[in-house]
């Protein structure tokens, strides 16, 4: 599939999906949900490393734990609802496509790409602590076989995804 996002004649984002992208999508929308909702208490371990990746600290600094609890409270109800309805409307958006047996098509107003972005951000964040990937991560390592690589697929797959939908809205080159 060439271009995945175009922009039609009135400036909405249309998505045309493989279907199995399409199937990714829907997937993540619903896993993706049941892990936001289980970090949702404003006060968890710190030692959650999904939790840290979705949620970063506000205050870096160690002796701020107090200031960074505050903040917390104040902020993280508001940031677990945002996140979660940026997944309801990825997976809003993929009920009313349109399916042929090739490709699955949704147009997409300005703020459903966002929320598509964001979702597929908060996916991305979460496999990546899953897969443990970091900078020096080369994922073309992890063999056929090995157990993570359907993850490190769908990892890929939402790069690949996240960053053509980027690169759309941008008005660049998704071939570049």
């Amino acid at each position: 599939m060439s271009e995945v996002f175009t922009i039609d004649g009135e400036g909405r984002v249309v998505a045309t999906l493989d279907p199995l992208f399409a199937t990714a999508l829907r997937v993540i929308a619903r896993d993706v949900r049941q892990v936001i909702e289980a970090g949702a208490s404003p006060v968890a371990p710190a030692d959650d490393p999904i939790r840290t990746r979705l949620y970063p600290r506000a205050y870096s600094d160690p002796t701020e734990d107090m200031a960074e609890h505050d903040w917390q409270i104040a902020v993280h109800s508001d940031l677990v609802e945002a996140k979660l309805t940026q997944l309801e409307t990825l997976a809003a958006t993929l009920q009313r496509a349109t399916e042929t047996p090739k490709a699955i098509v949704v147009t997409l107003e300005s703020n459903e790409v966002d929320a598509w972005i964001g979702a597929m951000n908060d996916a991305r964040l979460v496999l990546g602590v899953q897969l443990d990937v970091g900078p020096d991560t080369d994922l073309a390592d992890i063999a056929v076989n090995d157990p993570r690589r359907p993850a490190v697929d769908l990892y890929e797959v939402l790069s690949f995804l996240q960053g053509s939908l980027v690169v759309t809205i941008l008005g660049g080159d998704p071939e570049q």
